[in-house]
């Protein structure tokens, strides 16, 4: 009997020490991960709050929660999400399996200027980027902006020489858009298409848009004479989106039909006023827009129907 319980306490004792030693190397493991992560956002210019990392080497994840990025005035914050991996391979190359954000929450104020990581160093793969429940507001925090934006999506096949799979969803109180496609991750410019379905999105975005996303560049071709002054306006009604897109080469060739109605807003423009009232009158309004040119050097044309 003396024996038996001598060996349960020395299996208490080795159980214990390996719970400690566990732990030491979670803790540490997670330290370098979470100084990882701030090299990474200091590499990209990006300002990153203090966060909380914890790493579970049993169930392989690593725990995120309250990583904040700020680039001027834009943040994403994720409150709570995991990173997966495969022991062996993390533990040797750090390499992850997935990264999946449950609860987050966005503010765009203007255009990111993003790229893709460079794909010549080092082989990655990454299996798959699940996000759900981001919540995301367009515009500044005062003044014009789009709130209550509900995102979620996923990212397939991230990596080097990879052909990644994305489908994005956005739900804004009756507003649903649903954006899907591929592209070559090793240069999105190379190959990329998608297409884009958008029902009863609020025109007020028009507004938004202009004010911190559209280059002047892009103004100036996108815009006739009555739009240019439509964007003088705040609107209100809602538009119905459908399209595609394609990347080749650096060469671009993509359509986008909206359908306008219910539309209204404020102003004593006449020209304006004309154009809501004959747009009432015929119930609707399509706009048929073609991008074509490069992606250093695009050109829109389009052609509206009443």
């Amino acid at each position: 009997m003396k024996k038996r319980f001598r060996l349960i306490g020395i299996l208490a004792i080795i159980a214990l020490i390996a719970s400690i030693v566990l732990s030491i190397i979670q803790n540490s493991l997670a330290l370098q991960i979470k100084g990882e992560i701030k090299n990474w956002a200091n590499g990209q210019k990006l300002k990153i709050s203090d966060f909380k990392c914890n790493v579970n080497l049993i169930t392989q994840n690593i725990g995120l929660k309250n990583l904040t990025l700020n680039q001027g005035n834009n943040k994403f914050k994720v409150k709570r999400g995991y990173i997966t991996f495969d022991i062996s391979d993390f533990i040797s190359n750090k390499n992850i399996k997935g990264i999946y954000i449950n609860k987050a929450e966005a503010r765009l104020e203007n255009f990111i200027p993003f790229s893709f990581p460079s794909m010549t160093g080092k082989p990655i793969y990454i299996d798959e980027i699940k996000i759900k429940n981001l919540d995301l507001q367009i515009g500044a925090s005062e003044g014009n902006n789009i709130s209550d934006i509900n995102i979620s999506g996923s990212f397939k096949n991230i990596g080097t020489n990879q052909d990644t799979v994305f489908l994005i969803n956005a739900v804004a109180n009756s507003s649903f858009m649903e954006i899907q496609g591929n592209f070559d991750c090793n240069d999105w410019k190379k190959r990329f298409t998608c297409k884009v379905l958008g029902e009863d999105v609020s025109l007020g975005i028009i507004n938004i848009l202009e004010e911190g996303f559209l280059s002047p560049q892009i103004k100036e071709q996108l815009l006739s004479l009555y739009l240019k002054d439509i964007l003088m306006v705040k609107l209100s009604g809602k538009m119905d989106i459908i399209g595609n897109g394609e990347i080749n080469d650096q060469n671009i060739d993509s359509k986008l039909n909206f359908l306008i109605s219910e539309i209204s807003c404020e102003t004593d423009n006449e020209r304006i006023k004309s154009l809501v009232k004959k747009i009432n009158s015929s119930g609707e309004m399509q706009i048929n827009y073609k991008i074509y040119g490069t992606t250093s050097n695009p050109f829109l044309t389009y052609d509206m129907i009443f």
